[in-house]
Formats: structure tokens, sequence, C-alpha cells
């Protein structure tokens, strides 16, 4: 459920970010496989990703973790 949801945002934000910065250096084309370039559009793809992918595996590994059944949703794991 939650997972697949926000599983698909943080690609589609990871790869739009890498499209995107990957194109700055030339002004919207990318003239050169230089390794530069994909290093830091990976970097920044990866940071963004991150902002929607960490908060949701925290939320997952308190819900696996918890004994019983203390959580009654996704959204009761972000207390």
């Amino acid at each position: 459920g939650v997972v697949a949801l926000l599983t698909s945002a943080g690609s589609g934000v990871y790869f739009a970010t890498y499209e995107v910065c990957k194109k700055l250096p030339s002004g919207g084309v990318v003239s050169s496989p230089d390794p530069r370039v994909h290093f830091l559009a990976g970097l920044a793809a990866n940071a963004t990703g991150g902002l929607i992918w960490t908060p949701m595996d925290i939320v997952k590994q308190r819900q696996q973790a918890a004994v019983g059944t203390p959580f009654r949703g996704p959204l009761d794991g972000l207390r």
C-alpha cells in the first residue's frame, strides 16, 4: 500500500532530479558522457529521493519491529 505508493513517488523524484541535473552544465543537452556530471547528478538525485524514502523506511521499520499491533495504520507510525 503506502510503501508501493511512496516508492513510486521517490523513484519519480529521483529520476526527474537526475535528468534535470545532468543537463544543467550544458544548458539543457547532455553533450558529453563526463563522469563528473553523472556523479553529481546522481548525488543530487539520491539526496532528493531520500527526502521521501527515509521517512517511509522509518515508519516501515517501526511497524515491523513493534510487538503486537500498536499501530492502527501507516500514518500512526509517524508519531
